[in-house]
């Protein structure tokens, strides 16, 4: 999912480290079906079934079930988990007249970086094999990171022209 913004209102969950004035921002989101809380509803109906029909059998003699019924719902938990921690990554660009910032994490940034925007360029590298989507890299130098991996290719062609969008509005505010 992209959020492209041309106000100086800060997105939903990170602000920009710096007091400088940013022009706009992008703000790429995997795309999330379901809420922590509605992974979780969905875990407990699951549970209670299973374990109902397990405590039947159990009753019945057939007792090895219920171990391997709690093992089952264990590891979904677990993947639900996985996934739903995956799924509230972020990454957010922001742009100024002069400096392009990038900030990646989850609840809070873990990895922010800031180029000049004059040195920096956004790069489409095309796919290996036509299933596969392009890969949109910021580049600044010998650094290079890859924008939104997680999304697809209509999404990546919004990116694409939410940052036109950005360097149009920036070019326009340093002439």
């Amino acid at each position: 999912m992209v959020e492209s913004r041309t106000d100086d209102h800060t997105p939903p969950l990170f602000s920009a480290a710096s007091a400088e004035k940013w022009l706009g921002h992008i703000v790429l989101r995997p795309n999330n079906s379901m809420t922590w809380k509605a992974l979780q509803l969905f875990l407990l109906s699951l549970a209670f079934i299973s374990l109902t029909v397990a405590f039947a059998f159990t009753w019945a003699g057939y007792w090895m079930i219920l171990p391997f019924t709690v093992l089952e719902l264990s590891v979904v938990g677990a993947a639900l988990y996985a996934i739903a921690r995956r799924n509230n990554h972020q990454e957010v660009l922001y742009f100024s007249r002069d400096t392009v910032s990038l900030e990646v994490g989850r609840k809070k940034p873990e990895q922010a970086l800031s180029w000049p925007r004059f040195y920096s360029k956004f790069v489409v590298e095309k796919p290996a094999h036509p299933w596969y989507t392009s890969r949109v890299l910021l580049r600044h130098r010998e650094q290079s990171i890859e924008l939104g991996r997680f999304l697809n290719s209509p999404d990546k062609k919004e990116l694409l022209r939410a940052v036109r969008e950005q360097i149009a509005l920036a070019n326009h505010q340093t002439g």
